[in-house]
């Protein structure tokens, strides 16, 4: 029998004597050490190509924010203790790849220094049936780009306008299609649960602005693009570190 490859793993990082230092905007830095570790093959694949949906070109793969214990010195983060890193994608051999390399060396490159990776740890895609609460382990964030009188703008969209749900169900959608040629409109629902102006995240990456929203959504889709949602990722920027969701688990009776 075959040996089924893992799709969404969870590392378990440790910075020089248990801290680990990161700019404040550094999904850069994660994005970089995913390339540099991924087989040059597929890296260059995914970078330079990825899956086309028209004019569109999907990376389809997503990564989870650091977690872990962290506090902010000026314009670097500290975290302190084991780091958590979650990274998913549908495409064949892709974590299969990023494991086995990280695995063969050991201490990885993270900001210049050298992380001991202390675990590997295999998570299994759930497979709901109706509504489930969802939230998001990276920032989820959608745009449209204007043209204005003073140039192109890109407008990014609030989880409490109406719009923005339309454009997380339609950028499912077009990933599902890249994926599979699957082009049977999607349906479904999102809606923010739990959401405040406390969720909103300004991130910075290669000198662009970029918003995104964290918190607790209830996504009612088809098995088929919950999954993709899942080892893809949520809206739009996937591959720079956002749109990576998680089941919500309730943890009290308030909940």
């Amino acid at each position: 029998m075959a040996e089924v490859q893992p799709l969404r793993v969870r590392l378990v990082l440790e910075g020089p004597a248990g801290v680990l230092h990161v700019p404040v905007h550094y999904n850069e830095v994660i994005q970089g050490l995913i390339y540099r570790y991924l087989d040059p093959d597929l890296a260059g694949h995914i970078h330079d190509g990825g899956y086309p949906e028209g004019p569109r070109r999907f990376k389809l793969f997503t990564f989870s924010r650091l977690l872990g214990r962290w506090e902010r010195a000026g314009d670097r983060l500290r975290f302190r203790g084991p780091v958590s890193l979650v990274v998913a994608s549908p495409v064949p051999g892709f974590v299969a790849s990023l494991v086995s390399r990280f695995l063969s060396v050991g201490t990885l490159q993270v900001a210049d220094q050298p992380t001991r990776l202390l675990a590997v740890e295999t998570e299994a895609v759930p497979q709901p049936s109706g509504p489930v609460r969802v939230k998001l382990l990276s920032p989820l964030t959608v745009y449209t780009t204007l043209q204005t009188n003073q140039g192109r703008y890109t407008y990014y969209f609030s989880p409490f306008e109406e719009g923005f749900a339309a454009q997380v169900l339609r950028n499912l959608e077009r990933k599902l299609h890249a994926l599979t040629g699957n082009s049977q409109p999607l349906g479904g629902a999102f809606r923010p649960v739990r959401v405040s102006d406390r969720n909103l995240h300004i991130v910075r990456y290669k000198g662009t602005v970029i918003k995104g929203w964290t918190g607790i959504y209830e996504l009612d889709v088809p098995p088929e693009a919950f999954r993709l949602a899942y080892l893809a990722g949520l809206g739009s920027k996937n591959s720079q570190g956002f749109g990576c969701i998680a089941l919500w688990e309730r943890s009290g009776p308030g909940d």
